[in-house]
């Protein structure tokens, strides 16, 4: 019963941490803008590096959906190819 009650809480738990907004692409260029502009910060490379690995995965990502995209059409149009 503990074991279940347990299962439970984490999921309930897990939903609100899946549900946090996650910073679009815009808001991640003016991140990186206004570290870059700071020179004098104590781990503005880092920090730069994460931000800029952030958008390369976005871009990545949307490249990614696009393909995805991409296939599926050709997967839809597959059997009016056949047909001919």
């Amino acid at each position: 019963m503990r074991l279940i009650i347990t299962l439970l809480l984490g999921c309930l738990l897990s939903q609100s941490v899946l549900a946090a907004t996650v910073p679009t692409e815009n808001q991640l260029k003016q991140e990186l803008k206004q570290v870059e502009s700071t020179k004098n910060a104590p781990n503005q490379a880092e920090t730069t590096e994460a931000l800029q690995s952030a958008l390369n995965w976005l871009s990545e990502r949307k490249e990614s959906l696009t393909r995805v995209e991409q296939y599926q059409r050709v997967i839809d149009d597959f059997p009016r190819y056949w047909t001919y």
